[in-house]
């Protein structure tokens, strides 16, 4: 749309590692525009982003003016209007006006801080950092109980500590609000597997693997329960399924 208006567009991923899984997917997304390596996210970091994706807009001047984090249906209108403001082909006003159309639930300074919180224990997960994240994820139920994934992940991480109640109660909490959550049944079935009770994580991940369109996990935890029970020819074809799947998933 602004070819000839000396607009350029540049892609940046953080994931760094796989260079001929990036190279795969812009074929398979037809991107015609360079993608950048974030190594270590340093770009993210000087930036201050903490929700992945972002869009950055840059002025002519190079400072850094607008920043539309993940993805929403009014994504595309609003980084046209915002280019089109900076390249004096609409006004600001205009532009204001043309997003007041769209119906957004504004988030209150608690959520936003609480997400803020979301994203830096994700970062820290990320790179290991499991104990450091945990206060990051408390912090962001605190703010906002309602927080599912901040639960999720906070279940994971006492499910790593080997802090089992805890675990469970994060994954049970997430059941009460969305009772079809493939994840928190994953999670749950995993306290199951730690405690020994092999028949009722088999029961619980026999269901995340029907309701479930990538059930890749749930087929690797049902497979350490045919492993535990002693049978490891089912053991064996079902980590095969599992890995299948991841392999299928990454589109290798």
């Amino acid at each position: 749309m602004f070819k000839n208006e000396g607009v350029t567009v540049w892609g940046v991923t953080s994931q760094t590692e796989d260079r001929a899984a990036i190279q795969a997917l812009v074929g398979k997304l037809d991107l015609h525009y360079p993608i950048l390596l974030d190594e270590g996210e340093k770009l993210y970091g000087e930036y201050g982003l903490f929700t992945f994706p972002a869009t950055m807009i840059i002025d002519q001047e190079g400072k850094y003016v607008h920043e539309y984090a993940s993805y929403s249906t009014d994504f595309q209108e609003t980084i046209v209007n915002e280019v089109k403001v900076l390249l004096g082909m609409m006004t600001e006003e205009d532009s204001k006006k043309a997003s007041a159309k769209h119906e957004i639930v504004q988030q209150t300074p608690e959520e936003k801080e609480a997400e803020r919180n979301l994203q830096m224990a994700k970062v820290l997960l990320k790179r290991g950092f499991g104990t450091k994240a945990l206060p990051k994820l408390e912090a962001a139920l605190t703010l906002n109980p309602a927080l599912l994934e901040a639960r999720l992940l906070s279940g994971e991480v006492y499910l790593e500590d080997e802090q089992f109640d805890k675990a469970r109660e994060q994954f049970e909490k997430v059941f009460e609000t969305d009772p079809n959550s493939n994840d928190a049944r994953v999670g749950i079935a995993s306290v199951y597997i730690a405690e020994g009770k092999l028949d009722d994580a088999e029961a619980q991940l026999q269901k995340a693997i029907t309701l479930n369109p990538d059930p890749a996990l749930a087929l690797y935890r049902l497979g350490q329960v045919y492993e535990k029970k002693g049978d490891v020819q089912k053991a064996m074809e079902t980590y095969r399924s599992a890995l299948e799947r991841l392999l299928k998933k990454n589109g290798k």
